[in-house]
């Protein structure tokens, strides 16, 4: 293993969880390990693969313009099939020769992460495009308002309309049959940033996101 003494490739990982790992090279700014391809149509294919800790992943192939890959365009480069588990198709070595996969060992917590912040990201810039929806008690009859703003109150509204026979108890916002329904004018109202009294429409109405 190529140690540097300073740099970003230096602290990413600790000592522990490289040593078992054939092939580390670690640099400047990131840690290379060589990696196996199984392919369906070529074998094995070994290449390095490049981590880096704002989440990217590198694989170089003499091949393609800027011999420069994500693994999945690697693999859909390299395979005749669409296969989309790269995770689970692309390896590293360990010191025993044993092929790990490499969503079982620990290289990918950069991109794991990276990606984690991507999908918070967009959920912050989509959470006002659902309207509230309403649900009926089976019991009383009355109309509950579900709002729709987080993955926890989507959730909550999934898991109702799940449910056959719904009731007002079973409501995650401690309502009871003894509450007072919404009146028929603020129903209307169904929070789209468009128009207070939208019927539905492309800011409001969504046809799926991570968050729903």
């Amino acid at each position: 293993m190529a140690l540097v003494v300073s740099g970003e490739g230096a602290t990413m990982f600790q000592n522990e969880e490289l040593k078992v790992i054939n092939g580390i090279k670690i640099e400047f700014d990131h840690v290379q390990v060589t990696c196996i391809l199984k392919s369906q149509d070529h074998g094995e294919q070994a290449k390095r693969l490049k981590i880096f800790a704002d989440g990217k992943l590198e694989i170089s192939c003499k091949c393609v313009p800027n011999y420069k890959l994500s693994p999945s365009s690697f693999l859909k480069h390299k395979e005749k099939r669409q296969l989309k588990n790269w995770k689970y198709r692309i390896c590293v070595i360990k010191s025993n020769d044993k092929r790990i996969p490499l969503r079982d060992i620990t290289l990918l917590k950069y991109y794991y992460k990276q990606k984690s912040e991507e999908v918070g990201r967009v959920l912050k810039r989509r959470q006002t495009i659902h309207h509230d929806e309403f649900l009926h008690c089976s019991k009383c009859g009355k109309y509950h308002r579900f709002e729709l703003r987080s993955m926890q109150e989507c959730r909550a509204d999934h898991d109702a309309l799940a449910k056959e026979n719904w009731t007002c108890f079973d409501s995650p916002n401690n309502i009871t049959c003894e509450t007072l329904k919404e009146r028929e004018s603020h129903r209307l109202c169904r929070g789209c940033p468009r128009a207070a009294k939208c019927k539905g429409c492309i800011s409001c109405v969504c046809l799926g996101c991570g968050m729903c």
